[in-house]
């Protein structure tokens, strides 16, 4: 018997919290056109018999799960009926979707003859056995067998590695740092996972590996520089804060199929008055940072960072991941990887490379966080940064211009652009003594049911903002609140945020915001300070419950 390594042992503890789910299923979907079903199961047969990770049963024995070797592979590789193309992928977008149960099945392999010739190998795994980049050496184990090439024994079933005490480095190393864990922060339920791809253009690959050149910044680099960029300006905060993960392989492991990834933070601090290049190199140090820390684990870095109050439910609600592994064959081929039907995050960033030696960028996004929509705006904003960034010029709309700094960037993509420009409504001319609460009313007559306020699934007409923050006002003013004293607001980022500002000085009070994020000192700090007449939150605000505040779904709800 073996025990788990420190990145199966984090795998596991997500699947406890969601039992039966598909979150941990990873799948890989080898396209051969020019080879037979029974050659490619044969291949797949040989990758399979000689690695260690796959001839292993887990068991749970005595609140631990360990490994037991069975002396050979569990599973053998089988051959599928035959389907078109069209058929092929629905059939394994479907499976995908299907959790393997760990105590009795770790993978499953099938060819998937094609109706119009060729072959597909579709590999299901469970992520404990099997990381991202042992997904790729897998295909590549398979292609060198079908290119009648021997492949070694693969052993992973060793000495484990020790977790490291880098609590410390952990908590200095976010010292002072302003971040939002999520541009859409709200807790959604539902864990349903879908996708938004495209092909990176090649003549942008092509300027972007000349800028790399040039400033000494690979390709990830410029891309998780772009990412920071967006959350930073997307979140109105100095910092952004995603999670990578890491390889923990030492330099024997490197040709070993198992699983060794480890999940880390990296904190990037944008300033504006930083070119792009400059970006590039802090997100290149900062990740180098955080790699050489990993060896705790992501678990025991949250916990640090829970202790310090630096964090509360979640560090990052966004991953970057760039799969590394360039294929070397002759053979005709293309390849896809698939994480399963659920997350647990909000939106994970992959790169991958494809068979012509570009870049593909596909967002995984919750569905219950995200629209469709919403991801293709967030891609197609990823690249209109690069392009900007990396060779100045003006943005969808405008002129050119010569981009300096990132204060000069721009962020929309070209879809984004023309929705918002096509919103804009037409000029009000405005007295300079009218109040915020007057010229609200002034715009909510005149446009009743145009939109006024969009934020996540949540979308209101002016009517609609009018009556709810109205209701706000009523309400705190029964509570004794009165013209010119201050209401402090301790809530986060949602659809409630903008018409509790509004109810506030439409009631004559000064409101006095409080980010949930910043420290709790600071925030204990505002409200002994600020001589607020009460504080509205809610019950979603972890740290609200050590004070005595208006619960704002209250107010929302009551009636006039």
């Amino acid at each position: 018997m073996s025990g788990l390594n420190l990145s199966q042992m984090q795998i596991i503890m997500t699947q406890q919290v969601c039992p039966g789910s598909a979150r941990n299923t990873i799948s890989l979907k080898l396209h051969l056109p020019d080879h037979t079903p029974q050659q490619v199961k044969e291949a797949a047969d040989v990758v399979l018999d000689a690695a260690d990770i796959f001839a292993v049963t887990l068991t749970c024995q005595e609140g631990a799960w360990v490994f037991t070797p069975t002396g050979r592979k569990v599973s053998a590789c089988s051959i599928g009926k035959e389907r078109s193309a069209e058929l092929t992928e629905e059939y394994m977008a479907a499976m995908d979707n299907c959790p393997l149960a760990m105590e009795q099945c770790l993978y499953q392999a099938e060819v998937i003859p094609l109706s119009g010739g060729g072959s597909f190998l579709y590999v299901r795994f469970h992520h404990v056995i099997i990381d991202g980049y042992g997904m790729s050496l897998f295909v590549q184990k398979v292609l060198d067998v079908l290119a009648g090439k021997k492949i070694a024994r693969s052993v992973f079933f060793q000495e484990s590695e020790k977790g490291g005490q880098e609590d410390s480095f952990w908590r200095s190393y976010f010292d002072g740092a302003e971040f939002e864990s999520a541009i859409f922060p709200q807790k959604a339920e539902g864990n349903r996972l879908k996708k938004w791809r495209v092909s990176v253009p090649e003549q942008l690959m092509k300027e972007a590996e000349a800028f790399g050149e040039r400033e000494d910044i690979s390709i990830p680099y410029i891309f998780a520089a772009a990412y920071a960029f967006y959350l930073a300006q997307a979140t109105d905060k100095k910092d952004a804060v995603f999670l990578m993960p890491r390889l923990n392989r030492a330099p024997g492991q490197m040709d070993t199929l198992g699983c060794y990834t480890l999940l880390v933070p990296v904190r990037v601090q944008v300033e504006r008055t930083d070119t792009f290049a400059e970006l590039g190199r802090k997100v290149k140090r900062a990740s180098g940072e955080a790699s050489a820390h990993k060896g705790c684990g992501f678990d025991r870095i949250l916990s640090a960072l829970r202790d310090e109050n630096i964090v509360g439910e979640s560090l990052s609600e966004y991953v970057f991941n760039f799969y590394r592994f360039s294929f070397c064959t002759d053979l005709r081929y293309s390849v896809r990887f698939s994480v399963a039907g659920e997350m647990s995050n909000h939106l994970t960033f992959n790169l991958f490379r494809n068979e012509r030696a570009g870049l593909d960028l596909q967002l995984d996004y919750r569905e219950t966080v995200y629209t469709e929509e919403q991801a293709g705006y967030f891609g197609d904003a990823i690249l209109t940064i690069i392009e900007q960034g990396i060779a100045g010029g003006g943005f969808a709309g405008t002129a050119d211009q010569t981009v300096k700094t990132l204060a000069d960037i721009k962020m929309l993509g070209e879809a984004e652009y023309r929705k918002i420009t096509s919103m804009k409504g037409k000029s009000v001319p405005v007295e300079k003594n009218l109040t915020i609460p007057s010229l609200f009313r002034q715009a909510a007559l005149q446009y009743q049911d145009a939109p006024a306020l969009y934020a996540g699934e949540y979308a209101f007409t002016f009517g609609q903002l009018d009556e709810i923050s109205s209701r706000i006002a009523c309400g705190i003013k029964r509570l004794g609140v009165q013209s010119g004293d201050r209401v402090a607001f301790l809530l986060k980022r949602d659809y409630r945020l903008i018409p509790t500002i509004l109810g506030i000085a439409k009631a004559g009070a000064a409101f006095i915001p409080v980010d949930p994020a910043y420290p709790a000192d600071r925030i204990s700090y505002i409200m002994e300070n600020s001589r607020a007449a009460c504080l509205i939150s809610s019950e979603n605000v972890e740290i609200a419950k050590k004070y005595d505040y208006i619960e704002i779904d209250t107010l929302l709800s009551q009636e006039m």
